[in-house]
C-alpha cells in the first residue's frame, strides 16, 4: 500500500512533520488530494474512451448507409477483348453496307391536283372545263347573268349563240345535266349531227339512275325520226323516274318548239 502513497507515506499516520525546510505539510491531506485527483483523471480517461468508442461505432454506422464505392478498375480480362472485337466488326460492316447498299433518293413531294367536285357524268359534260381552269372564274352574279341570256336566245330560236353562253358557263352551273342537254338540242336543231353524237355520248345509259337527261336525248331523237310514240313512252318514263327535275327537261322541249303537240 504504501508503493502508491507519495513520497513513500503511510497511511496511518495522521501527524505531522517538518521538512527540512521548516514548513508543515500534511500527508493525509496531500494523500486525499492526490486521491480526489486521481479518480477525477480516470473519470475523464473513461469519458474519452467512452466517446472515442461511441465515434467510432456511429462512424462504423454511417459508412454502412453510404453507397459502396465504386471498383477500382483492373486490367482487361481477355473476354472483353473479344467483345471490343466484335463491336468494331459490326461497326465495320454497318459502314461499308451503308457506303454500298444506299437506298434510292425519295421522289420530292407533290400536291395533288385539285379535282373538280361535280359528278362524273358532270365532268363529261364540261366541255370548255380546260379553258375555264385558264381562265378566271366568273363571280355568281356573272353566271346569272349569262345563263340568262342564254335562254332568252335559246326562246328567240338563236340557237348558236344559246350554245356559246351555254359552254361558257356549263362548268360553274349547278344543273349541268340540263345544261347539257340544252346544248344538244341547240347542236341537233342546228344541223350538227356529228356534234351533237359526241354530246349524246356523254350521257351513257347508266346515268338514267342519275339524271334524265338520257331519256329526253332519246326522245328528241324519236321526234326527229318521226317516231312521237317512241318519243312519248321516253317522256313518260323520265316523268315517272324524276317527277321534280322533268319539267324542265319539258320546258326545254316546249322553248325549242320540238315538244309533241298529244304530249301535255
Amino acid at each position: 500500500m504504501s508503493n502508491h502513497l507519495p513520497n513513500g507515506c503511510d497511511p496511518s499516520f495522521s501527524g505531522t512533520q517538518v521538512s527540512g525546510s521548516g514548513f508543515e505539510v500534511s500527508f493525509t491531506e496531500r494523500y486525499k488530494k492526490w486521491r480526489r485527483n486521481r479518480k477525477a483523471f480516470r473519470t475523464i480517461l473513461e469519458g474519452r474512451r467512452r466517446r472515442a468508442r461511441e465515434a467510432k461505432v456511429r462512424k462504423s454506422e454511417r459508412g454502412e448507409k453510404q453507397k459502396t464505392p465504386a471498383r477500382k478498375r483492373g486490367k482487361p480480362q481477355p473476354w472483353h477483348l473479344v467483345f471490343i472485337f466484335f463491336g468494331l466488326l459490326i461497326l465495320l460492316s454497318l459502314g461499308v453496307a451503308a457506303a454500298f447498299f444506299r437506298p434510292p433518293p425519295t421522289p420530292p413531294k407533290v400536291d395533288p391536283v385539285p379535282v373538280d367536285p361535280a359528278p362524273p357524268v358532270a365532268m363529261n359534260l364540261s366541255m370548255t372545263a380546260r379553258d375555264a381552269l385558264k381562265k378566271p372564274t366568273p363571280d355568281t352574279l356573272e353566271v346569272k347573268r349569262i345563263q340568262s341570256e342564254a335562254e332568252e336566245a335559246f326562246r328567240a330560236k338563236d340557237f348558236a349563240r344559246a350554245e356559246e353562253q351555254l359552254r361558257e358557263i356549263l362548268p360553274f352551273i349547278r344543273l349541268r345535266a340540263l345544261g347539257g342537254f340544252q346544248i344538244y338540242v341547240c347542236l341537233v336543231l342546228q344541223g350538227k349531227s356529228a356534234e351533237a353524237d359526241v354530246m349524246a355520248a356523254k350521257f351513257p345509259e347508266s346515268a338514267v339512275s342519275r339524271n334524265p337527261a338520257p331519256l329526253y336525248i332519246r326522245a328528241v331523237k324519236a321526234i326527229r325520226n318521226g317516231n312521237p310514240e317512241n318519243a312519248r313512252t321516253e317522256i313518260e318514263s323520265a316523268r315517272k323516274a324524276f317527277p321534280e327535275i322533268s319539267p324542265l327537261y319539258d320546258q326545254v322541249l316546249r322553248d325549242a318548239g320540238i315538244m309533241p303537240e298529244d304530249i301535255p
